[in-house]
């Protein structure tokens, strides 16, 4: 009814989309309230999934079809609302929320920024979402969390290399390599910061994602060598 609406001018473009925002994060906050009561939490689930599926597409139409928001916008909102989620799915313990806010975020994120070419702060947020889900899952022992957060992360800035050895984005070689180092980096601070300064033990993931990114920061430096810009 609202994209209806908003579709055939009822009401300006505007205020159709900040309906839309509002009524799918309405259903985010019945969702916290309902996860209050352990009979009620199946529905608070379901309330949080439908309020995801209401706002990330909303974010792309609004970047894509209405011209309402820039990418880096966009981005910005997602991560708003990623973060509201994430919020609500730890305080309120819904490893569902958190499973459909991650993977909904990536593909948004990675949607917007195919609609608007925002790679840098599509990026950037990505990183920041995997970052997240793994000290949510390091917080509230939810295992496997992390490794979709990492693959959204190293999937964009896998992305952000590939692109920068061809003329299709404005993408630099160099920048690419930047943003591999920081993913690189962000993630040794936090598995050293959790193995030496709160003294956990090392599992699967911290060596094999350490892996991972250093393969993508060195396929990143070696481009960026071979483009005269490192």
């Amino acid at each position: 009814l609202l994209r209806a609406i908003t579709d055939f001018q009822f009401v300006p473009t505007g205020i159709g989309i900040l309906m839309g925002a509002t009524y799918a994060v309405f259903w985010l906050f019945m969702a916290y309230r309902k996860s209050a009561v352990e009979a009620t939490r199946t529905t608070a689930a379901i309330l949080g999934a439908l309020s995801i599926v209401l706002i990330m597409p909303l974010l792309v139409e609004a970047t894509q079809h209405f011209k309402l928001l820039t990418g880096p916008q966009s981005a910005v909102a997602l991560a708003i609302y990623c973060a509201l989620a994430l919020g609500v799915a730890v305080k309120r313990n819904l490893r569902s929320l958190a499973w459909l806010t991650t993977a909904g975020g990536i593909v948004t994120g990675l949607a917007v920024m195919i609609v608007s070419h925002s790679a840098y702060v599509v990026a950037t947020f990505l990183i920041l979402l995997g970052l997240a889900t793994l000290w949510i899952a390091y917080v509230k022992d939810w295992i496997g969390l992390q490794w979709l957060g990492a693959a959204g992360a190293n999937g964009v800035v896998l992305g952000l290399v590939g692109l920068a050895s061809t003329d299709q984005w404005p993408i630099q070689p160099e920048t690419a390599a930047i943003f591999a180092m920081f993913l690189l980096l962000s993630y040794l601070v936090s598995f050293v910061y959790r193995s030496h300064v709160l003294g956990h033990s090392v599992a699967l993931f911290e060596p094999l994602q350490a892996l991972a990114a250093s393969a993508i920061a060195f396929t990143a430096t070696v481009i960026a060598s071979q483009a005269g810009q490192f």
